[in-house]
């Protein structure tokens, strides 16, 4: 089933007025509509000056405030939606705006030269489905992290070509009936993902080499796991039909009880329909108001600090169980909703590219321009392709996280 985007029945706006209590917006068709100002906190807020500083794109679809980097549709009006911004999100844009600092996109990120820099007309909008689709595309062709995994008989770190390699060897391993091989592939879900932190300042391909930094931390305490977890690991991949990430962490592997890392494993599992949820995207994407993620919960009371996203099981009598705590099941809802969102991202830009993108490489692409805390770009690299990041996760114009992750769902296989 098709879903459309916006509605050819919806009329223009062609005029906006905004008082203390009312937003009014004249349509093409003559209608006047309102909506109390009560249900749009930033407009609320905000100064008559900064409320009469309006301005409408998408062919008379889309409103927005430039000063409050406020964006609402003719379709929210006509239907009766109030502002879909969470109050963690809000809370953050009035604490700023009451000291001052920025509170919108052209004031903390001012444009750059780039390769992905937006063009001038786009500020501040959602990207069209064609330049949506050429960018993150770009972005996942240059996808450049690490193609590398471990033989661990031999001690020695193997290059691939590109990813797809990599997910072929590890997959092979994951699936095999061989507990040695299987644990060989888990191992390397923890290897390839410190690949970027162990590969830092080194050449491709560097033949023997020791485990080292996280790596020789992590996987060697992964490697004395209970060959029970392993049996149980054996049977659970032989039907992945409705799998979640309770159920490998029930099984309680040393080194995967986080999200970032079991979802490395169902992503080398079923690239198509399961993606990565990186901490550092994760973070980003939380801090950007993202409302898949919006619910996601980390280990430090600030996520700038955090260094996993949490998927704890609950304790009864002292003992561990196999059902997660409350917080683990919101994380575990976190992860399924930006999983949809991947495919249903995916799908679109299939559809209008003739690409053949998979979930997971709808996150690589997000990855391209978010990239780790310790990369080697300069300050205004990252500020820029960290609002190109903004404008990917902000969907392609005429489209919702609500309407992206209820195609996704249709697509899941």
């Amino acid at each position: 089933m098709a879903i459309s985007a916006v509605s050819v029945d919806i009329p223009d706006a062609v005029a906006i007025a905004v008082t203390d209590d009312t937003l009014t917006a004249h349509l093409s068709d003559g209608r006047t509509i309102s909506a109390p100002l009560a249900w749009y906190p930033r407009l609320a807020h905000a100064t008559q000056e900064e409320r009469d500083n309006w301005e409408i794109h998408a062919g008379g679809q889309h409103l927005h405030w430039p000063d409050l980097d406020e964006d609402l549709s003719v379709e929210m009006l006509l239907t009766g939606q109030r502002s879909g911004e969470s109050g963690r999100s809000f809370k953050r844009w009035l604490k700023a705006k009451r000291a001052g600092l920025p509170v919108t996109i052209h004031e903390m990120r001012p444009a750059t030269e780039s390769r992905f820099r937006e063009d001038s007309n786009m500020t501040l909008q959602q990207y069209s489905m064609e330049k949506y689709a050429k960018v993150l595309c770009d972005a996942v062709k240059a996808y450049d992290y690490p193609a590398v995994t471990y033989d661990f008989q031999n001690g020695k770190e193997v290059c691939h070509k590109n990813m797809r390699q990599v997910e072929e060897k590890i997959q092979a391993q994951l699936f095999s009936p061989n507990p040695e091989e299987v644990k060989d592939g888990l191992s390397n879900v923890l290897y390839w993902g410190y690949a970027s932190q162990r590969r830092e300042g080194n050449g491709p391909c560097d033949g023997y080499i020791p485990l080292t930094g996280r790596q020789k931390d992590r996987i060697p305490k992964f490697l004395e796991a209970d060959d029970r977890g392993i049996d149980r690991f054996i049977q659970l991949v032989k039907d992945l039909r409705g799998l979640r990430l309770r159920d490998i962490r029930s099984i309680r592997l040393p080194e995967f009880s986080g999200v970032p890392f079991i979802s490395k494993t169902m992503m080398f599992l079923c690239p198509s329909k399961y993606p990565v949820l990186d901490l550092n995207i994760a973070k980003f994407a939380w801090s950007e108001g993202f409302t898949p993620l919006q619910d996601l919960s980390f280990n430090r009371t600030n996520p700038s600090k955090a260094t996993t996203i949490p998927l704890n099981l609950r304790r009864q009598y002292g003992q561990l169980t196999g059902e997660l705590t409350d917080q683990g099941r919101r994380n575990e809802q976190c992860y399924e909703n930006w999983a949809v969102w991947c495919r249903g991202i995916a799908y679109l830009v299939n559809d209008k590219s003739s690409t053949s993108l998979r979930a997971v490489d709808v996150e690589r692409g997000l990855y391209q321009f978010i990239g780790s805390d310790k990369d080697r770009r300069t300050d205004t690299q990252r500020k820029n392709d960290r609002a190109v990041a903004q404008k990917l996760l902000g969907c392609p114009e005429g489209w919702t996280h609500d309407g992206v992750m209820a195609l996704g769902r249709q697509t899941n296989d």
